[in-house]
């Protein structure tokens, strides 16, 4: 039986990689302006990029055709009410690091920037590695400026900031008025930035589009979740007290519960998320020969940690999969959890960490099914004759609160 669900969930597995695996990416409706302005409908695959891409992915409206475009041939592209982007030829501070200079070093750079507040006063984004930079345009300066921040050492080794930005920002945002008290609690980051673009164009009486406006995302979610666990536990003593022998407790159907909190990563579409699942496990048995009695009675609070990500189908379906490691530091066993002989020998139990794997279904991001198997892990502690397996392979029914 244990074999056959353990085919089950590998079987599982393979059917929803390969059948849901390529197609989970949505193409949605947008358009791109090619360098000879021809305008172009077409569907976009959205990545929602962390980093501003290069490059894309469309798919034609005529015929379904997939193809590729990049920033050689393409000065503008867009995903209808989510985001836009707009070649620039900029100057771009590559010093990202830390030194031990207070101006930014610049380089003549042609990227995509990402659009955040357009208006009267524009408001830009730039994401690469390990670096996120602002640029800015107003109709009095069309052209596309950085905004200045950089960290860097003095002399003797302390951190500075250069905050130039909040200069630009009083003499640039002319309408609000700008004062250096109010500049400086303008943090260097997107929700200060944007905030400040809008009320700029707010108090211009400028017409505007937010893009940072895609309405609210669930980036946590708490779920109660309550499972079946068909768990074995087995013993091997090499023990010379011939009392001791090997010990198979078999397989038993145990219930547990607990609470799962995800935390949803803010970019790839919501797909990927941070998972902390502490669940009460718990497993009894009993075996005897005509001269040995053993009873085991192991209960634990585990705390896994892992990783989640998400296969959409539509709109209120999706698969998951997910990865989990339980730290035998962190796993609470109850202090009468003990393995117990007739002989008079009692052996407590201290359990070591294990990965899981798990697979699920979620419906209305309300309800999930999940079928996890977890990797043998021993329960005993630094007994110098005995060695030991727990395994256990659960059905996890869930239900979102919010």
């Amino acid at each position: 039986m244990y074999s056959y669900i353990n085919n089950l969930v590998i079987t599982f597995s393979i059917s929803l990689l390969t059948q849901y695996g390529y197609g989970q990416v949505t193409f949605d409706k947008g358009y791109f302006i090619r360098n000879d302005n021809q305008r172009i409908e077409c569907e976009i695959k959205n990545l929602d990029w962390k980093r501003n891409p290069a490059k894309f992915i469309y798919r034609s409206l005529e015929n379904g055709e997939e193809d590729r475009a990049n920033i050689g041939t393409v000065k503008e592209f867009g995903i209808y009410n989510y985001s836009k982007f707009l070649r620039s030829n900029v100057e771009i501070d590559i010093s990202n690091k830390l030194y031990d200079r207070r101006n930014p070093t610049y380089s003549s750079e042609v990227v995509f920037l990402e659009v955040l507040i357009e208006g009267e006063s524009n408001l830009y984004q730039y994401r690469g590695n390990n670096s996120e930079k602002y640029f800015y345009s107003t109709e009095e300066s069309p052209g596309i400026t950085q905004l200045v921040y950089k960290e860097y050492l003095t002399s003797n080794g302390q951190l500075a900031k250069n905050n130039y930005y909040q200069q630009q920002l009083i003499n640039h945002l002319n309408c609000l008025e700008l004062d250096v008290d109010k500049v400086e609690r303008i943090n260097y980051r997107k929700k200060d930035l944007t905030n400040v673009f809008i009320r700029e164009n707010t108090c211009a009486n400028s017409e505007f589009t937010n893009y940072t406006d895609k309405g609210k995302r669930d980036l946590f979610n708490l779920s109660l979740r309550a499972r079946m666990n068909s768990s074995s536990l087995e013993l091997w003593s090499a023990d010379p007290n011939p009392n001791f022998r090997n010990t198979d407790f078999g397989k038993k159907i145990e219930f547990g519960i607990g609470i799962e909190a995800e935390f949803i990563l803010p970019f790839n579409k919501n797909k990927w998320a941070i998972i902390l699942e502490p669940t009460y496990q718990s497993f009894a048995s009993q075996t005897e020969s005509s001269t040995i009695t053993s009873q085991v009675n192991y209960r634990s609070i585990e705390f896994p940690i892992g990783i989640r990500y998400y296969l959409f189908l539509e709109d209120n379906a999706k698969f998951f999969v997910n990865g989990t490691l339980t730290n035998g530091l962190v796993l609470f066993d109850f202090p009468e959890s003990k393995i117990e002989y007739n002989t008079g020998r009692d052996l407590e139990i201290n359990s070591g960490g294990n990965f899981g794997l798990g697979f699920g279904y979620k419906h209305h991001d309300r309800y999930s099914l999940e079928i996890r198997f977890q990797e043998k892990r021993g329960v005993l502690g630094s007994y110098q004759f005995w060695s030991s397996e727990y395994q256990t392979l659960s059905l996890i029914v869930g239900y979102s609160m919010f």
